[in-house]
């Protein structure tokens, strides 16, 4: 493309000196500056293109995230009924997790900014889940059972403690925002704005 580029800045160039009689050094700069137009409006629509590009690519990358998301809040609902020894708190951690889910299908800024979160901790607490579903039915030791138990409980306490830190971070934010609101609501009514 640079050579066509080049070929019709010659052109050009010609054209200015011998068909308009042109000074030789003004029609060269006419002909270098249109070269260089030619090349930056192709390199701009490159950059469109690709960021264009880049855009569909996030967006998928994010429906993808909230899909995930969503399928791995499924499987912990399901996985908190069949928690005999922590019904409570896997109810409590399948609340949380809904909550988060329902605020990041909102925002779509929350949902690029948690994406570790959801795919890390939302799988997390399924499969904690589903293991201990699987190893409570289990024949096993007395001391393996009590050790599971344990083990869980610790897991599903660590679990809740950063869910809530999760959803605290979104309310605050959305405090943030409504005082931002507010104070700009009210420096309006101060300087006399339309009501």
């Amino acid at each position: 493309m640079s050579f066509l580029f080049a070929l019709l800045a010659a052109v050009l160039f010609a054209v200015l000196y011998a068909g308009f009689k042109v000074a030789w050094w003004v029609s060269l700069g006419v002909s270098v500056v249109a070269f260089a137009v030619l090349r930056f409006m192709r390199s701009q629509r490159k950059k469109r293109r690709k960021l264009v590009l880049d855009e569909a690519a996030l967006n998928q990358r994010l429906k993808d995230i909230e899909v995930s998301a969503r399928r791995s809040v499924l499987e912990i609902q399901k996985n908190a009924f069949r928690m005999r020894g922590f019904r409570k708190e896997a109810s409590r951690l399948a609340k949380l997790s809904k909550q988060i889910l329902s605020y990041v299908k909102t925002d779509s800024a929350a949902l690029s900014k948690s994406e570790h979160f959801l795919e890390y901790y939302f799988p997390m607490l399924a499969k904690t889940m589903a293991n201990y579903t699987l190893l409570s039915k289990a024949e096993l030791e007395p001391e393996k059972h009590a050790l599971i138990e344990k083990s869980t409980k610790e897991s599903l306490d660590y679990l809740e403690a950063i869910f809530q830190k999760q959803l605290a971070a979104y309310h605050n934010n959305q405090i943030l925002e409504l005082e931002a609101q507010s104070e700009l609501l009210e420096k309006t009514v101060k300087l006399g704005g339309e009501l």
